[in-house]
């Protein structure tokens, strides 16, 4: 079986032979010069989510999406790693994953079982791999309304003042490390 690695360069290269004569750089880069951002993992981008509908193979086992493998990592045992895996939607999914105790190495680990699932998500899916990989130098920005700073950038307005961690001008950009990892994983490609 041919490595998916040199199966997701080629296909790349067959691309960029493929388009049409263009400054590379007009594309990624802004009227300023400076890279442009992709702020939110929707529509056209949407293939950049956890949630986005990628089923994946881990061990045997298919995955309805990186959210559902990303989730399941988090069991300590078969029947909460199944029950994450059967669950009807990601949502339901997150929520069971929620729910149960967290392996005691996970905070430790949890980027690493993110980029697991990403590598596994562009190896299995060429096509979205190509797609990444023609965010050029695009910064990712996992933005979202659900308060999530850690692996996003919450936009919430905020204006109950219910989310502390959602007040920007006090907590500034979330951490990003969704779009950080989907940036290291592009650099691969």
């Amino acid at each position: 079986m041919a490595d998916p690695l040199d199966m997701m360069r080629d296909l790349a290269a067959a691309e960029r032979a493929a388009a049409p004569e263009t400054d590379p750089l007009s594309y990624f880069l802004s009227r300023d010069n400076t890279p442009p951002t992709i702020a939110r993992f929707r529509g056209e981008h949407e293939y950049l989510s956890n949630p986005f509908h990628a089923p994946i193979v881990y061990r045997g086992l298919v995955y309805k999406s990186t959210e559902y493998l990303f989730q399941a990592m988090k069991a300590t045992n078969v029947a909460d790693r199944e029950e994450i895996r059967n669950a009807p939607t990601w949502r339901e999914a997150k929520q069971i994953a929620h729910d149960i105790a967290l392996p005691e190495w996970w905070n430790d680990e949890r980027e690493t079982m993110m980029m697991t699932c990403l590598w596994i998500k562009f190896t299995q899916h060429l096509p979205l791999a190509v797609q990444l990989k023609a965010t050029g130098n695009a910064t990712l920005i996992e933005g979202n309304t659900w308060h999530d700073n850690i692996w996003g950038h919450c936009t919430c307005n905020n204006a109950s003042g219910r989310y502390p961690r959602c007040d920007h001008r006090v907590a500034g950009l979330g951490q990003n490390l969704l779009g950080q990892l989907l940036m290291a994983m592009r650099s691969t490609l």
